[in-house]
């Protein structure tokens, strides 16, 4: 867990993690299967603060660095990948179809100075300012007297996405929600604030995107894809007992139960501790890393309710 001058900053490395396997969970939902393509993540302070010689990735995480300087960085991006982690042309193609199709973060600078970044979250008219401008700076319209007696006034000067240059007036009250990067939400009225800038101008429904078609199964193996999944109300289980699944992702650990896979966006499995070897589980972090990919195999198959299915799962890896 990082700390700042020996208080928690309340951040620490499983985010690493969990941004992976939201990132491969993304892409999934698009077509794109990365299998055995690499994925790193990287730490990168910025800044004239000294970091300590502590802060590092620890033994669980694989692929994961922490950066102090560009040189660092760039030492990092050169890393040599394995030649199974290889991209094929069109899986290139579709990732960097998926990344230019994601925004960057939205940021706002307050009346101090200070700038933070996240995603604009709101109800009108911030929906609508997202949709039509890219950066919007704020000002009392009133001097000091006139604000004095009434009230102030505020408006903005809007700068669409096409560069074109626009003025609007702006309720004082209005109030607009940055959920920051670890999901902390911070609430802020408008008349705290200098500018606000919009990353990106719409957020892609990724689940109706398709950028790659999934291979064709094995002829030799019976596979149940998402489709059959979706007959599982009429008592057909989207998979059978004996299926071994590619690429599950780990989503998950329960203390008591096990550990959660990903099996496809619409089922998740689970792997129970009581199948596990003792050193298996003692070292679950090491070998089941949240966001990694691993081939199961189906060992249980039971309906749940009218629709749902509970699944469980052994490693086939």
């Amino acid at each position: 867990v990082l700390h700042q001058n020996g208080q928690s900053r309340g951040w620490s490395f499983s985010k690493l993690d969990d941004a992976i396997k939201r990132l491969k969970d993304t892409m999934g939902l698009t077509g794109i299967a990365l299998g055995a393509t690499e994925v790193h993540s990287v730490l990168m302070f910025q800044g004239s603060g000294q970091v300590e010689e502590s802060v590092d990735t620890g033994q669980r995480l694989l692929g994961a660095h922490v950066a102090r300087s560009l040189t660092e960085l760039a030492s990092i991006v050169e890393i040599p990948l394995g030649e199974d982690a290889l991209m094929s042309k069109p899986l290139l193609k579709a990732t960097q179809t998926f990344f230019n199709r994601c925004g960057t973060w939205d940021s706002v600078v307050a009346n101090n100075g200070a700038e933070m970044d996240g995603d604009l979250r709101s109800s009108a008219p911030v929906n609508e300012w997202r949709k039509a401008y890219q950066n919007l700076n704020f000002k009392n319209l009133r001097g000091w007297w006139r604000t004095f007696f009434f009230g102030p006034q505020y408006g903005a000067e809007a700068t669409g996405w096409s560069g074109e240059i626009e003025h609007l007036d702006i309720d004082v009250s209005q109030t607009i929600d940055l959920i920051e990067a670890g999901s902390k939400r911070v609430n802020i009225r408008v008349d705290h604030l200098a500018s606000v800038s919009f990353g990106y101008q719409e957020l892609p429904d990724w689940s109706a995107m398709v950028l790659m078609e999934p291979p064709p199964p094995p002829a030799e193996s019976v596979q149940f894809n998402t489709q059959a999944s979706k007959k599982s109300g009429r008592g057909q289980p989207p998979y059978k007992k004996g299926d071994v699944i590619g690429s599950a992702t780990v989503s998950g650990f329960h203390d008591d139960l096990g550990i959660f896979f990903t099996l496809d966006k619409e089922n998740s499995a689970l792997y129970r501790k009581e199948n596990m070897e003792e050193l298996e589980w003692s070292m679950r972090e090491t070998f089941y890393r949240v966001g990694t990919d691993m081939d199961v195999k189906v060992i249980k198959v039971k309906q749940k309710g009218k629709s749902g299915w509970n699944i469980e799962v052994l490693s086939a890896d």
